[in-house]
């Protein structure tokens, strides 16, 4: 019986391309692909990532843990440690190569539609998209959005609130790297939301072993903060975990909380915000009561101790 095979988009060395795998590979039929890649030298100090999540190819009994993930048009990230350096990772080909190919997609529409949803012009050229049309410009707009980087939502629910979510890759069915795109910005805003991996100012994409914070990119060999991302000065710089030392480097800033005098303790200061201990969602301090009730859950905890009212007052009361 034939084998099913999926089509899976690899990350690697300055270039997207895809290749064709069985459905669920084995170890040695996924390594056997990278290795033709990127080398058989550069093997032992590579480390992989399907659609933004780590993997694991040590032996055959853990990679059976991610067979399952090999789908079709699945994203497949090659990094290397660093110790170190990374591989380069570069969109901006393929963004050029989508666009060219999104505007000859776009002049080759003929049909016209009654009214576009969003510009509300009437007899255009366009498609219908769900259970919407849209006309070619606000197409442009919507698709150059995702492809500039701009925030846009890569898969945006419909706007007729259908429960559908709108996958540009299948309504521009010409537009051949679209769909590969997206798949690997997708992947890639979940793989550098990861404290461990970080793309440098070139665009190489590397995973950090040691969490120290000074790097040294494996692409263009830019001495640099592996978590702030700015250039490295030792008179300023220091190498640690997490951070370089100064006071603005992004993972200190995001994790320093800015502090306001406790109203209910002299000379006493606490976070200016806090994280509800139940759901951690985020709530400031109001200076009214030192509890505070979540607006999000409705749970009520101290803001100095964090531990629920009726905790808190009771160890006062023994105190």
């Amino acid at each position: 019986m034939a084998q099913n095979l999926v089509n899976v988009f690899f990350y690697v060395d300055h270039q997207a391309s895809s290749r064709r795998l069985p459905q669920r590979p084995t170890r040695t039929e996924f390594l056997g692909v990278v290795e033709s890649l990127i080398g058989q030298s550069q093997m032992d100090s590579a480390t992989f990532a399907i659609n933004g999540k780590p993997i694991a190819v040590g032996d055959d009994d853990t990679f059976e843990r991610y067979r399952d993930l090999f789908r079709n048009e699945c994203s497949v990230f090659v990094l290397h440690r660093l110790v170190g350096g990374g591989n380069a990772v570069d969109l901006e080909t393929l963004q050029t190569i989508v666009s060219r190919e999104l505007m000859q997609e776009l002049d080759a529409i003929r049909t016209k539609i009654p009214e576009c949803l969003y510009c509300c012009d009437e007899d255009v050229l366009g498609k219908k998209v769900c259970c919407f049309y849209i006309c070619t410009a606000c197409i442009q707009q919507a698709v150059s959005g995702i492809i500039n980087n701009n925030g846009a939502v890569i898969k945006p629910p419909c706007p007729k609130k259908c429960g559908e979510e709108i996958d540009w890759g299948d309504v521009l069915t010409t537009t051949t790297h679209l769909k590969q795109y997206l798949q690997l910005s997708e992947g890639l805003k979940e793989l550098v939301s990861k404290i461990n991996v970080a793309q440098c100012l070139c665009g190489a994409l590397q995973i950090n072993t040691t969490l120290y914070s000074r790097q040294t990119c494996g692409s263009c060999s830019r001495d640099m903060c592996f978590f702030c991302n700015k250039d490295w000065k030792p008179s300023t710089m220091t190498t640690q975990k997490y951070t370089c030392g100064r006071p603005e480097c992004v993972y200190t800033a995001t994790i320093t909380p800015a502090l306001t005098v406790y109203k209910f303790q002299a000379g006493q200061q606490i976070p200016a915000k806090r994280a509800c201990p139940k759901c951690f969602s985020v709530g400031a301090y109001g200076e009214k009561c030192k509890m505070h009730e979540c607006a999000n859950c409705k749970h009520t905890y101290c803001f100095y101790c964090l531990k629920p009212e009726r905790v808190c007052n009771s160890n006062n009361q023994k105190g």
